[in-house]
């Protein structure tokens, strides 16, 4: 019942008491909760399945007697309270204090002007000294230290509230209820002996809708105790990156030919040569290859990184090159990729032809539980400018008749084989020669062969044959051909015995009357007698060589007639009629010396030699330097010097061959200046610089 307290200052209180008294046995429970697995490491699409345990226990129940109430308590006055303090006492109807126990006002210590607050209480009563049905009374002694009237002292109301104790025990909490966030609704029975204090449900998460933390609790009802667990869900994607490799075949074809020629550049198939007489051929063998590319392919690897370090990623493996759609050949294209690992694969694929594509990789995943995933490359763009190439037949290895294997050696590109052959002399005359011969190829790759002939046909006519003057002036020891003049010496130009007759018996005077030196030893082409001379020696140079003198015999003895009795000086003293005379005797021997008449013209050797040209720019003016051997050319005055080499088309040849290094050679600008110009020597934009001219 409230009761108001006056007093003459401070202010006052009030209070109510309600009590109800209960007998039961209550259990106590506890609960926990766990998830497997805590992580979940999934792949895109992936589903996967964790498992959620909520895990009760109860004790085995307490028996308890206790009586539940409030003490409401109202401050009436215009002061907030000071020491608020309430002591609850349990007495029997009789007034015999069972036990005292302090109210908590901790909740609200201080109550202000006018406030009310109903403060909970429990009062435990020792079994011992509970009586079932028996009468209670509950009394809450309050007091402050400001009430009005006994300010600085407790003092304030005191409220009770009666009832009768329990005959009959009630349960708490035998049976609780457990619900779940994820939906879950669970009974449990402290009771029941059968029952399993545990249940299990799963659950789904898929990637990459549910990437990230899961938190879920379990709460009991009726206590509003709870336990949680957390799952972490991560999503991961496959990386695929490749190599590309452009290739293709490229397929060489080889070309062999040969020939051979004289110094001149000619081509020879037959010689006709004298009695003793040799002749050099330079044989010319020349390769050449071409090529064709095919097979044109594109190769690498693929590479599949599993960053996953719990599941195995089976992929299927496929790559695409485009524009065309060409699908490669993948090995292997299944696999099965650890995790946290990688895997490599080959790939190959066959393309129509060399122009530039894009080539892109995909790994099909087979996602968990069912459904793939498509991982792809970047894509690669290529083209064939620096492919592999795999060369088959780039190399051969040549072989000659004559010389055998030829170097160097294996041949890796086009290339000229020149070797020199001699042939000859023969002593006595002969029918035609067969001198064939074959070069040949073999590539190293293949073994594919491949070969070229060529014959040359040796006659030495039994009538013998005729060679020039210009033949009997190189091959007098003066240069590298061999002295053939000197073994037929000494010849006489005149009837023997007469007053002007020559006799020759040197080499060096040969050369001398053959370059038209006449009996003087003056150089004057110009001059009629002089260059009978060199047509008479030529001619019995000729028939001492075994040449048939039958149709020129007449010739040779009207010659020996006139220059028994006539020099070169006597050139400029004769009529007309005896220069006719003159110039007829050596037109006759110069047909016969060139084969026009008589047995026919020998195949005439010269040097195969060495010619450099130096260029030059800008032009050089005319100068008397005799130490400047660089031979101008280009103007109309050429240097006919080099006449046997200008003028006759074998300078040309001669500049093909083998080029080397050169050094001034003043001999032979010395010997052929003065049949050009006589104190000086023509402009010209380049210079030619030559050496060892035959």
């Amino acid at each position: 019942m409230p009761i108001l307290e006056q007093g003459q200052a401070g202010t006052t209180l009030s209070e109510t008491v309600s009590a109800n008294a209960f007998w039961d046995i209550r259990y106590l429970w506890t609960i926990s909760k766990t998830v497997t697995p805590e992580i979940l490491n999934l792949f895109r699409n992936d589903t996967g399945t964790v498992q959620y345990t909520i895990t009760v226990t109860s004790d085995a129940g307490t028996l308890e007697a206790y009586i539940e109430g409030l003490v409401c308590i109202t401050n009436g006055g215009a002061v907030a309270t000071e020491g608020l303090a309430s002591t609850l006492v349990l007495q029997t109807p009789t007034g015999t204090t069972i036990l005292t126990q302090a109210l908590d006002v901790s909740p609200n210590p201080i109550l202000g002007i006018g406030q009310t607050y109903c403060y909970p209480y429990r009062i435990d009563i020792p079994l011992n000294l509970f009586v079932p049905g028996q009468s209670f009374k509950v009394t809450a002694n309050t007091t402050i230290l400001n009430h009005s009237g006994h300010i600085g002292e407790p003092f304030g109301p005191g409220a009770s509230a009666s009832g009768n104790l329990p005959t009959i025990r009630s349960t708490v909490n035998e049976s609780i209820n457990v619900n779940d966030t994820n939906g879950f609704s669970f009974v449990f029975n402290a009771t029941d002996p059968s029952e399993l204090k545990t249940r299990t449900y799963t659950k789904d998460y898929s990637c990459n809708s549910d990437q990230g933390s899961h938190t879920n609790t379990a709460t009991i009802v009726q206590t509003g105790q709870s336990a949680s667990a957390a799952v972490l869900v991560n999503c991961y994607d496959l990386i695929v990156t490749k190599t590309v490799q452009p290739a293709f075949t490229r397929i060489y074809s080889w070309k062999i030919g040969k020939r051979a020629v004289d110094s001149n550049g000619a081509v020879v198939t037959t010689l006709t040569l004298g009695l003793n007489e040799t002749f050099t051929v330079r044989y010319i063998i020349d390769v050449m290859r071409t090529f064709t590319d095919t097979n044109f392919r594109v190769t690498g690897t693929i590479t599949v990184v599993n960053p996953n370090p719990d599941r195995t990623a089976n992929v299927l493996i496929s790559d695409l090159i485009l524009p065309d759609g060409i699908n490669s050949t993948v090995t292997p294209a299944s696999i099965s990729v650890l995790p946290n690992s990688s895997a490599t694969v080959n790939y190959t694929a066959v393309l129509p032809n060399n122009l530039s594509r894009v080539d892109q990789a995909t790994a099909l995943l087979f996602n968990t539980p069912s459904g793939t995933t498509p991982f792809s490359s970047l894509a690669i763009p290529f083209d064939f400018s620096n492919a592999a190439i795999t060369e088959i037949d780039a190399c051969i290895n040549v072989m000659d008749s004559f010389m055998g294997p030829l170097v160097p050696s294996p041949i890796c590109n086009n290339y000229q084989f020149t070797y020199d052959r001699t042939l000859g002399p023969y002593a006595a005359c002969t029918g035609a020669i067969q001198f064939p011969n074959t070069a040949a190829f073999t590539t190293i790759d293949t073994q594919t062969t491949g070969s070229a002939d060529w014959a040359i046909t040796v006659t030495v006519p039994c009538k013998g044959c005729t060679l020039t003057i210009g033949y009997w002036k190189t091959h007098a020891g003066f240069g590298p051909q061999p002295d053939v003049v000197t073994p037929l010496l000494p010849i006489n130009l005149g009837t023997p015995g007469g007053v002007l007759t020559v006799n020759v018996t040197t080499a060096a005077q040969a050369v001398s009357i053959l370059s038209f030196g006449g009996s003087n030893g003056v150089t004057d082409a110009a001059n009629g007698i002089n260059r009978l001379y060199a047509q008479l020696l030529a001619a019995k140079l000729n028939i001492k060589s075994g040449a048939d003198p039958s149709v020129i015999q007449s010739t040779v003895l009207a010659a020996d007639a006139f220059l028994a009795n006539n020099n070169s000086s006597s050139w400029a003293r004769l009529s007309r009629a005896n220069r006719t005379y003159v110039n007829n005797l050596q037109t006759l021997l110069d047909n016969y010396n060139n084969g026009l008449i008589g047995p026919g013209h020998c195949s005439e050797q010269t040097n195969f030699s060495s010619v450099q040209l130096t260029a030059a720019s800008g032009t050089e003016a005319a100068e008397t330097d005799s130490t400047d051997t660089a031979i101008q050319t280009d103007e109309t005055n050429i240097f006919s010097g080099l006449y046997p080499y200008l003028f006759t088309g074998k300078l040309a040849p001669l500049l093909g061959q083998n080029a080397k290094p050169l050094t001034n050679d003043n001999n032979y600008y010395w010997k052929y200046r003065g049949q050009c110009c006589v104190n000086s020597r023509p402009r010209m934009r380049s210079f030619i610089s030559i050496s060892n001219l035959p």
